[in-house]
């Protein structure tokens, strides 16, 4: 009976120990991982701070260095907050920078929330990186319609 309470002692330790030590580690990497998007939105700030004007091929190529510098990143997005006015301005915008046929695109579930109302700005997407088919048909989603991605903000 007592070698059979000191197995289960010296396993429970053991057991407990890796625990421990995995549960370090993994503190440990998220904790870095929190470091490394802090200094990439700093970089971000800092780039856009930098010029009055940033063209396409300059955030792409910043954020291509982020995403191969920061692996778990999987995408840098930005938005712009544009004022119910001047939608048509700003899609006139991103239709000459090339992207052909732009509008913003809205939830139409969330637009006839009240809620919605109250907001007099829109949050289109108008920069994702990387580029690929299915991420560009993000391209003018406009977050601020979007209730859980809105509370977020």
């Amino acid at each position: 009976m007592l070698f059979l309470a000191m197995s289960v002692w010296i396993e429970f330790h053991t057991v407990n120990k890796g625990f421990t030590n995995k549960a370090w580690e993994v503190h440990r990497t998220v904790t870095q991982r929190i470091s490394s998007l802090e200094t990439v939105l700093i970089s971000l700030v800092g780039l856009y701070h930098s010029s009055d004007f940033l063209s396409s091929a300059e955030q792409t190529s910043f954020s291509q260095e982020m995403l191969k510098a920061y692996p778990y990143i999987t995408s840098i997005m930005h938005m712009e907050q544009i004022p119910h006015e001047r939608v048509e301005q700003f899609e006139a915008r991103m239709r000459e920078d090339g992207f052909v046929g732009f509008r913003l695109k809205n939830d139409t579930q969330n637009l006839t929330q009240n809620k919605f109302s109250i907001i007099d700005f829109h949050l289109p997407i108008s920069f994702i990186e990387p580029m690929t088919p299915l991420s560009a048909n993000l391209l003018g989603y406009d977050l601020a319609r979007v209730s859980g991605t809105f509370s977020a903000i």
